[in-house]
């Protein structure tokens, strides 16, 4: 599905589909900066779930691995 607007643009550039659309609004400062986005498309994969991908983005922050 294609959005024009920036969280939507985002949702592609990840390749996530709009049922991650609330954690991409939710958490927009995250996503405004590229290189956050360029290293959690390096770790997105085709099964997450809202809960892993959170995990992933907190990884990227902490500059760890995305594990418990």
């Amino acid at each position: 599905m294609f959005r024009t607007d920036q969280a939507g643009l985002w949702l592609n550039e990840l390749g996530l589909g709009v049922e991650f659309g609330e954690i991409v609004h939710a958490y927009a400062n995250f996503f405004s900066a590229s290189r956050r986005r360029e290293k959690l498309k390096s770790l997105v994969e085709s099964d997450d779930t809202p809960g892993m991908i959170r995990l992933k983005m907190l990884a990227v922050c902490a500059a760890a691995d995305p594990r418990i």
